[in-house]
């Protein structure tokens, strides 16, 4: 190697490196700029990426490479020309690019990793954004499922009020046929509207007639309205109603529970029938009670429930609920017959101490575990419904109208007919005491001297 080559190849190798140190100052002017300026970085990054198709550290590695091999194929050249008598160290001279090649890769290592870190933020971003995309949508979806579920509501509220007006309809066009063909409905259709000629086969269509068109018929004293109009099922005498009106007269008003055979009572006066038809006769005759056959087939519940009383005492006409309370009144107009029955009963008891302590009837023979039972027994078994015990029992000093009102009591208890009833003559109270005023006035007069 010849001085004038070594010359040459210290300055290529000093211009190599002053080259290295440039391009190290400015890879580390550019670092710096991109910390400071995250944008600037990233355009720089996005630039560099561009320019070269491989990655920087790759391309700046493969031109040292390739720059190395040059040389060191022209020093061969050289030194195969001068004989191989000089060596020349090379290696001094290629440490600088050694030194800025590994300055490059732990610099463009950091590029990386902020590029890295960029990627993720930028990903991070793009998820936040997809996540409040996301929940718009469902914002939104859950919006027009609300809004479909209204506009579905609305159409069923739509569909039955529809339905609603057909269904009146419908009850419109069944009351205008029934009006034209009255004749002819009234054959089968037992129930009748009382505000307008309109007939129904079933209750509840008179019901809903009712309700519909008639909702302010209502009952005159208290003005409250009738739940339903019911004509031809109401009892004349408490204003209930049945399916079978007979039925229920027989049953709640008539019926007597008596030994003798009796079936049916007047309430007024005690007189007993074997026919409704021959009890309400006798009620129509005697006593002015008229059906009440037009009356409303059901009352207020306030006007039902009050129960009138249907039996009525034939001396002072209170009234009473049920047949044993009259009865249990009527002993209180007849104290002195009571009063010689209980003696004629004790005289008997003395003759048989055991039945005095037995409590047993001495007419029947029915024995009773108390003297309550057995004094109730005597009146209401054998007193008031046996001609022939009250003839027993009955000894002297009774008053002759109380001994007449248990006889009267007796004769209309057990007979089918009226006319197998013969009624002694029943003084009223008002002449009992008026005669017994006169003749108190006689006895005064006949005693005074001066009116002799």
């Amino acid at each position: 190697m010849t001085p004038s080559s070594g010359r040459v190849y210290a300055t290529r190798q000093r211009s190599r490196r002053a080259d290295a140190e440039t391009r190290y100052d400015d890879i580390f002017s550019a670092v710096t700029r991109a910390v400071q300026d995250e944008g600037a970085f990233g355009g720089l990054s996005r630039r560099l990426i561009e320019e070269n198709s491989m990655p920087v550290r790759m391309r700046l590695f493969s031109q040292s490479s390739h720059e190395t091999t040059d040389d060191d194929e022209e020093e061969e050249d050289e030194s195969s020309e001068t004989d191989g008598s000089q060596v020349v160290a090379t290696s001094p001279s290629g440490r600088p690019q050694r030194r800025a090649a590994l300055v490059a890769r732990a610099t463009f290592e950091a590029v990386e990793t902020i590029e890295e870190a960029t990627d993720d933020a930028f990903d991070s971003l793009l998820a936040s954004h997809a996540a409040v995309f996301a929940a718009r949508d469902a914002k939104a979806k859950a919006k027009e499922d609300a809004m479909k579920m209204v506009r579905r509501v609305e159409m069923e509220r739509k569909r039955r009020e529809s339905e609603r007006q057909r269904r009146g309809t419908h009850w419109m066009s069944i009351e205008k046929t029934t009006t034209k063909q009255s004749s002819q409905f009234k054959a089968g259709h037992r129930f009748e509207c009382t505000q307008c000629p309109m007939f129904y086969e079933r209750h509840l269509q008179l019901h809903k007639h009712i309700y519909e068109n008639h909702t302010g018929t209502g009952c005159s004293s208290c003005k409250q309205p009738w739940r339903v109009l019911r004509q031809r099922h109401e009892c004349f005498k408490c204003s209930k109603f049945a399916v079978n009106v007979d039925k229920h007269l027989i049953e709640a008003h008539y019926a007597v529970s008596s030994r003798r055979g009796a079936l049916l009572e007047c309430s007024r006066c005690s007189r007993t029938f074997e026919h409704l038809k021959e009890v309400v006769a006798h009620e129509r005759a005697a006593h002015g009670l008229v059906n009440k056959s037009g009356a409303a087939r059901k009352m207020v519940t306030h006007c039902v429930q009050q129960k009138r009383p249907q039996f009525h005492c034939r001396v002072c006409g209170d009234a009473f609920n049920s047949r044993y309370l009259r009865d249990q009144h009527l002993t209180k107009h007849f104290q002195s017959v009571i009063e010689s029955v209980w003696l004629t009963i004790e005289k008997m008891q003395e003759d048989s101490p055991e039945s005095f302590l037995l409590n047993q009837c001495p007419l029947c023979g029915f024995v009773m575990s108390s003297r309550k039972s057995f004094r109730t027994h005597i009146i209401h078994r054998h007193l008031m419904y046996d001609g022939n015990a009250l003839e027993t029992l009955v000894g002297p000093g009774v008053k002759q109208e109380e001994l007449l009102t248990v006889r009267e009591h007796i004769a209309l208890e057990g007979r089918k007919t009226i006319g197998e009833v013969e009624m002694p003559a029943v003084p009223k109270m008002e002449n009992i005491v008026k005669e017994e005023d006169v003749e108190e006035k006689k006895i005064t007069y006949s005693d005074d001297p001066i009116i002799e």
